[in-house]
Formats: C-alpha cells, sequence, structure tokens
C-alpha cells in the first residue's frame, strides 16, 4: 500500500561509493511497496547534503553512515535536530562501537554494513508503518476541519476552546484541552502544563521549565509536571529508536 500521493524524498550520504550503490539498490526495491512516486538523491559528505537542504527543503528519510570525512554523520544528525527536523534517519556503519552515540530523536535504526541488505528493508518497513499511522483529527467539529497529528505541533487551551498549532497555520478548535488530551493519549503527545499539549516528535530540547519546538517555539512546562514530562520524553525518545 502506498503512503500517500507525496513524492516521497530519500537522501543517502556516505562517502563511499560501493555502499551508495548498495544502499540505493535496495530502496529501489523496497520503496515501490510503500510509496507511488518517490527520488533518491546521494550525498558524500554532510556538507553536501546540508546544502542541498538549503535549496530543495527536508528528506522524507535519509540514510546516514556515522564515519565519513569533515563531519560525521552524529554531527549532521544533531545538527538537523537543533534545527527542528523531523527527517527519519537510518544510520549505517562499519563501527558499532559508534552505536550508542547514534541514538536520538527521529533516529529509526541503526545497521552494520555487513547485513545492510538483510537490515534495510526492515527498517524501512518501520518508518513506513509510522507514515501510515499518521492519525486525521477532526479540529472543528462544526466545521468538519481535519488536521494530520504529525503536523500538530501543539496546542494550547483558550478558555473553553483550544487553538492547534501546526506547522504551517492555525486552528481554532471547539475541543478543550482535556478532550485533546484523551484523543491524543499515547507516546507521542504530552500535556506538560494545563494550558498545553505538545508532540514530542517536534521537540527540540527541554530545559527545567521550557519545551522549545519545531520553528523556534517554546511553551512552557509546569513546575508540578516537570519531572514526569522529563520521563515521557525519555521514553518516547527510547521507543522510537
Amino acid at each position: 500500500m502506498a503512503v500517500n500521493n507525496h513524492i516521497y524524498e530519500v537522501a543517502i550520504c556516505d562517502d563511499e561509493k560501493i555502499y551508495t550503490d548498495e544502499i540505493e539498490k535496495v530502496l529501489k526495491a523496497e520503496l515501490g511497496k510503500y510509496c507511488e512516486e518517490y527520488n533518491i538523491k546521494t550525498f558524500n559528505t554532510a556538507d553536501d547534503y546540508l546544502a542541498h537542504l538549503e535549496i530543495a527543503g527536508e528528506s522524507d528519510l535519509l540514510v546516514l553512515d556515522v564515519e565519513m570525512p569533515g563531519m560525521d554523520g552524529i554531527g549532521l544528525k544533531d545538527r538537523l535536530n537543533d534545527a527542528g527536523s523531523i527527517c527519519s534517519i537510518i544510520f549505517v556503519t562499519n563501527h558499532s562501537e559508534a552505536m550508542p552515540d547514534a541514538f536520538g530523536k527521529n533516529v529509526v535504526g541503526f545497521i552494520d554494513k555487513a547485513v545492510l541488505r538483510e537490515k534495510l528493508p526492515i527498517y524501512l518497513k518501520k518508518v513506513m508503518s509510522h507514515k501510515r499511522s499518521d492519525k486525521k483529527l477532526i479540529v472543528d467539529t462544526a466545521k468538519g476541519s481535519i488536521v494530520k497529528a504529525s503536523d500538530i505541533v501543539y496546542i494550547k487551551a483558550d478558555k473553553k476552546y483550544t487553538v492547534i498549532y501546526c506547522k504551517d497555520k492555525e486552528h481554532l478548535s471547539n475541543k478543550s484541552i482535556t478532550e485533546w488530551e484523551e484523543e491524543l493519549k499515547g507516546v507521542v503527545f504530552f500535556r506538560c502544563h494545563r494550558s498545553y499539549i505538545v508532540n514530542f516528535s517536534l521537540v527540540k530540547k527541554l530545559n527545567t521549565d521550557k519545551v522549545y519546538l519545531y520553528g523556534d517555539i517554546s511553551v512552557p512546562i509546569s513546575r508540578k509536571l516537570r519531572g514526569e514530562t522529563e520521563r515521557r520524553y525519555s521514553d518516547y525518545l527510547i521507543k522510537s529508536i
């Protein structure tokens, strides 16, 4: 089943052509199972990939080598996270000792290059399963306005209404913050304050009293929920690996 009509953008970043060719071959064999249309682009360095982002925008999936000249894969992952990226990342490497540093937000898996052909289809299926399960939500029951859960950055209570802040626009909803909390119950969304629900998949970082989100947005964490917010975000990161 195809993910949707969106052209799925895949990037491969590895300094060794033998591996970019092999990764591309596996992806071409597998992507047709999930996508009606897709593009695959290859890059030899992190800097080349970052330059591409400036022109073409974010990829949907990045298959990323850990060890590369200049900025390595871990550094590129951290740079993307700091910028609020939501691109899924699959690491590939011959250096399994680097695995602990490769974990983090948006990282789907870590593959030893010796088993690339066997493992890459498994992690690709995991990425695509997440894409297909992206929940569609009715924002306003009167108007029937619908948004995808993955597009919601955060929700803010506004008296008896709520404002849904998405990546590209805002929606006024006639649902209460408590109704949204119940509807979005699970791993990804969390109510960090009596007036705010945040999307953990779009979090850049936490500190003791704020959540920093996609688009240089910050929302408060209540003192009462500080510890629970940190624990739930840690759980989210572990489960997203």
